[in-house]
């Protein structure tokens, strides 16, 4: 174990001794929450304290926690105005684990309010309590969301490691766009209590890392081993889902293509899946997280035991009350609808099941017809421009089959297009997070010539400050 462990201590601790002061503050702000003064404090400490007090294999470790997961010593708002700034009252499980493995939990990162969940035309990385996160790389893009802040965080070399949530794309999607590494785990992985929730059966925790080795030490402390690969690996290529991306992303594709296969990876192609789809309903997706949101939040409310703001109706009255701070730029019809939203309705049951059974048969079948251990596909295109009246736009993306199957995927970095970082995923059944890390290990190592991910520059708008 200790042996497996190492890389934190010669990389990891040294890189945020000298690369955090050198970080604007304007673009600190844009990643971590400005009432964060613990913790800017503590990361700070950490910079410049070469003996850490802690004990246990992140010791001395900073990691950034998304402002959906509690923590006792810092508030939990999801970027919203209505929830308090006091903090819950005790830590989230993942939380507590980091911390007793030794990690410095040195603040809060920002995220799209309510997890991107409030209403229709949501603006990636922006909230009303902490306003727009922007993509470091240009501040004219979206960042993407809503795990925004931690994978702003980690591109910024704030921090090697950030624990971020995902449901939809919340995690693989600010990997991509923000050029890190972000770890999906299946739903029933890892504990969620104390996390503000949006589904039952889509909700995951995750990791955004600078490198394969950071990732999988952080990942065995929370109970996940990679595996060994048998050789020849092998992954699948569906070309279905490979629709709608830009010919530049596309291109991009091929180019790891190639270097997979300089590598020794064997590459199946498949025109669609023998069974089920890839593509999963948006229409049974909607009815899905809305009917169970409103339980799921309902009940985390009740346990946090906020005066006046113990349900969903709360909120949504709360909300309204704050109209021309918290309904500035959009809505919250997904709130509204949700309260409407019966999980006994035969037309929720429907909508699940229609949606889980066929994206699991997609990628059950598409792996099992080549033999592969994962599907691969492009994240993303590019960031978009930052649209604060239209909200984002509807953009293809290679993770959308696992997010709602529940399964467990990766979006690792490979290169930029231009001056913006791209990435590609992997995607696997749940129960193969194993699997997933060894092969985020083995394309970090194959796309290297890409990503440059030996000594990888930061963005220039990351620099200090004239």
């Amino acid at each position: 174990m200790t042996d497996v462990l190492s890389p934190f201590t010669p990389v990891t601790i040294d890189r945020t001794r000298t690369e955090f002061p050198g970080i604007g503050a304007a673009w600190r702000a844009h990643a971590l929450r400005i009432d964060d003064r613990l913790g800017l404090h503590a990361l700070a400490a950490i910079a410049d304290d070469p003996q850490p007090a802690a004990h246990g294999p992140l010791a001395g470790v900073p990691v950034l926690v998304k402002d959906t997961i509690d923590t006792a010593d810092l508030s939990t708002t999801a970027g919203s105005l209505v929830l308090p700034e006091e903090p819950p009252a005790t830590d989230a499980w993942i939380v507590d684990a980091l911390r007793a493995a030794g990690a410095t939990i040195a603040a809060k990162t920002t995220c799209s309010e309510w997890a991107n969940f409030r209403g229709e035309g949501s603006i990636s990385g922006w909230n009303a309590r902490y306003g727009l996160a922007r993509n470091p790389y240009d501040p004219t893009r979206s960042a993407g969301g809503s795990s925004s802040g931690s994978a702003i965080a980690v591109a910024a070399g704030m921090s090697p490691i950030a624990i971020g949530t995902e449901t939809d794309g919340s995690m693989l999607c600010p990997a991509s766009l923000n050029g890190v590494i972000g770890f999906k785990t299946a739903p029933k992985r890892l504990d969620r209590s104390g996390v503000i929730p949006i589904s039952s059966t889509q909700d995951s925790l995750g990791i955004f890392a600078t490198s394969a080795d950071d990732l999988l030490v952080v990942a065995s402390v929370l109970g996940i081993e990679a595996t060994t690969l048998t050789e020849p690996v092998r992954l699948c290529v569906v070309e279905e889902s490979l629709n709608g991306f830009h010919p530049r992303t596309l291109a991009r594709f091929h180019d790891v293509l190639e270097l997979l296969s300089r590598a020794g990876v064997d590459v199946v192609t498949l025109s669609a899946p023998p069974r089920g789809t890839l593509e999963p309903s948006d229409e049974d997706e909607l009815i899905v997280l809305r009917t169970e949101l409103h339980v799921e939040l309902d009940r985390y409310l009740d346990r946090r035991a906020i005066p006046g703001l113990r349900s969903l109706a709360d909120v949504v009255a709360a909300n309204d009350a704050l109209a021309d701070r918290e309904l500035a730029y959009f809505g919250q019809e997904h709130f509204v609808a949700a309260l409407e939203a019966d999980p006994a309705d035969p037309a929720y049951r429907a909508a699940r099941q229609r949606n889980l059974e066929r994206t699991t048969e997609g990628i059950e079948s598409s792996l099992a017809a080549t033999d592969a251990l994962a599907i691969l596909a492009p994240t993303m295109d590019v960031a978009w421009p930052i649209d604060l009246l239209r909200g984002d736009p509807n953009s293809p993306a290679g993770y959308r089959a696992a997010a709602v199957a529940g399964g467990t995927s990766v979006s690792v970095p490979a290169g930029r297009i231009g001056h913006l970082p791209v990435g590609v995923c992997l995607s696997a059944p749940a129960g193969h997070e194993e699997t997933i890390l060894e092969l985020t290990a083995l394309l970090e190592r194959a796309l290297a010539p890409l990503a440059g991910l030996a000594g990888r520059e930061r963005p220039t708008t990351l620099l200090p400050e004239a």
